[in-house]
């Protein structure tokens, strides 16, 4: 037998032994996979191939390189897979801040500083920022219409019947103008239209004195009543007033 032909059989043997090893390296990690994957806790899963009597493959206790890379390699996939997220509770339910109403929009009253005695009605005080309006532009014969309208819905308001005095004055009804403007000062005693107005009235009546104290009173309330641009441009006094009261602002003037 040549040399060649009796190694045969040691090579072919060989070459078993080697394919032998990586199949059962090979079917050993598939079964560490299996395990690991199967979770920690439950029953081992047992090789046919241990299982049987009559195999002809002794059991080992240690693992092959090749076997303990694989193990590690299904560890560190095991370990790194993330857990199943859990399920949040819902945020508690907090009660949403009350919201405010938005402002109201609508008829602007005047300042309480521009009203003398109680203040009006909103519907009066409509009437009266119109008859206002219509007063400063000139047209008191307009104006004196919607002040009497004003004075049915709210007759309490000593302004009214300033502004109808001065109104009446320029329309030169001097006695009508009088009996509102005492009016005005059975409501409120300090309104100025109504002192300064019942003063021009009396002076020119021929009631001097009388008249130059009631003018006295209005410049002790409103200093501003010695200003005729003041009075035409703010206090709505038209040209006949502002002439007859000029002798009393020039007396009273410091």
């Amino acid at each position: 037998m040549s040399p060649d032909a009796a190694s045969a059989p040691l090579h072919h043997t060989r070459i078993r032994s080697a394919w032998l090893s990586g199949s059962y390296a090979k079917l050993v990690a598939l079964m560490l996979a299996l395990i690991a994957l199967a979770g920690c806790g439950r029953e081992p899963i047992i090789s046919p191939l241990a299982a049987s009597p009559a195999s002809s493959f002794p059991l080992r206790t240690t693992m092959l390189p090749q076997e303990q890379a694989a193990a590690g390699l299904v560890g560190v996939m095991v370990t790194a897979t993330p857990p199943s997220p859990t399920a949040s509770p819902p945020p508690a339910a907090t009660s949403a801040p009350p919201v405010e109403p938005p402002p109201l929009i609508g008829f602007a009253l005047p300042q309480p500083a521009e009203f003398s005695g109680s203040p009006p009605s909103v519907a009066a005080a409509e009437l009266i920022a119109a008859g206002s309006a219509l007063q400063f532009a000139g047209a008191c014969r307009e104006a004196i219409s919607l002040y009497e309208q004003a004075l049915v819905l709210d007759p309490n308001f000593a302004n009214v019947y300033a502004l109808l005095g001065l109104c009446l004055y320029d329309q030169g009804q001097i006695d009508a103008a009088v009996t509102r403007w005492q009016e005005a000062l059975s409501y409120d005693p300090l309104s100025p239209d109504g002192l300064a107005g019942l003063g021009t009235a009396l002076y020119r009546l021929g009631q001097r004195e009388a008249g130059l104290e009631l003018y006295r009173q209005a410049v002790s309330v409103d200093p501003g009543y010695i200003d005729e641009t003041y009075l035409r441009a703010d206090r709505l006094w038209s040209a006949p007033a502002l002439l007859d009261s000029r002798v009393l602002r020039s007396a009273l003037a410091p």
